[in-house]
């Protein structure tokens, strides 16, 4: 039995997946809109640094897919959301198109992919130091948890040179992802857990004592959440280390 087991998101955590978050959305947001475009089109084509700066602002407030083409809605209507409950409640009023965008988006994606392989994937690099960490990770306390499909972080991480079990990646879909650690730790697997992510909402949901959360102070946050400490920070420094310890038979 390893002592922790580790479980680490993937976007904001692992990959900076935003450039490519964009571009997706911003194809379906044109598709939607009835206006022709398609791949070759979006990757060629320098979108306005305003709104691509607004965009990357926003991006803390992401829970899924579909959330990307919210905030492409809210841009093109000039609605200011400076808080997570701010998009939740336009969010809210977007149930419907949230359901149907989602779909679109993973669409868009598979086009994005299908057209040029290789540059969709240069769009969503491993963050800086993380590929050391993941290495280490991967010989034996790691788990990757995301609500991304298994396959994108599969090959993802494949072309960036990082062999990762399969077993390892879980796709969280709609659920808590504390939920999910719990019921890994009640096999009996570990005693305890670290959880690292970016979305703090993640962090704060109800969960078991065993399970330690912890924000990445890299990732996709706001400097409030930092400045509140209702999650500790981690940085990828004492990630190192708590990987480290975890990867310990008892």
């Amino acid at each position: 039995m390893l002592s922790s087991l580790i479980f680490l998101d993937f976007d904001g955590v692992i990959c900076d997946s935003l450039p490519e978050c964009y571009l997706t959305s911003r194809l379906a947001w044109e598709k939607l809109n009835g206006r022709a475009c398609d791949p070759a089109e979006a990757y060629n084509t320098v979108p306005d640094a305003n709104h691509a700066k607004a965009f990357r602002l926003l991006r803390p407030f992401i829970r899924d897919g579909g959330d990307y083409l919210l905030l492409q809605h809210a841009l093109s209507q000039g609605k200011t959301l400076s808080s997570q409950e701010d998009f939740d409640q336009f969010a809210e009023t977007q149930k419907a198109f949230h359901k149907a965008s989602l779909t679109l988006f993973q669409e868009c994606r598979a086009e994005l992919l299908d057209y040029d392989r290789s540059r969709w994937f240069d769009l969503n690099p491993l963050f800086d130091g993380i590929p050391s960490l993941l290495r280490l990770a991967a010989r034996g306390a790691g788990f990757i948890l995301s609500t991304k499909p298994e396959h994108f972080i599969r090959e993802i991480l494949h072309h960036h040179g990082i062999t990762w079990r399969a077993d390892r990646i879980i796709c969280s879909g709609k659920r808590p992802k504390v939920d999910i650690i719990t019921e890994l730790l009640e096999k009996g697997e570990s005693t305890g857990a670290y959880f690292v992510d970016d979305q703090i909402d993640h962090l704060l949901y109800p969960h078991d004592e065993r399970i330690t959360c912890l924000l990445a102070s890299w990732g996709y946050i706001l400097p409030q959440w930092l400045e509140e400490k209702s999650v500790p920070a981690v940085s990828l420094s004492q990630l190192e280390m708590l990987i480290t310890k975890a990867d310990k038979s008892v």
